[in-house]
């Protein structure tokens, strides 16, 4: 398996897994999706505050080249 091939396996199982654990323990704010993009480049990552809860984001130019593509189809 290479590389990339291991990467996308990897991708796919958090995907997957973060899927799950919506469905068994839902979120008082309800659902959320996950998506992936791929780019390299300079990027600020961190979180954001609001009043009430944090927000996980990264911001920068090569951020909103990153494609992203769904890695497992809708539904599961």
């Amino acid at each position: 398996m290479s590389r990339l091939e291991a990467f996308d396996k990897a991708l796919l199982a958090i995907v997957r897994r973060l899927r799950e654990a919506s469905r068994s323990d839902p979120s008082p704010i309800g659902a959320f999706e996950v998506g992936v993009g791929i780019a390299s480049g300079p990027a600020f990552v961190g979180t954001i505050r609001s009043a009430d809860r944090r927000i996980w984001t990264a911001l920068g130019h090569r951020v909103g080249a990153a494609p992203v593509r769904p890695l497992v189809p809708s539904g599961g």
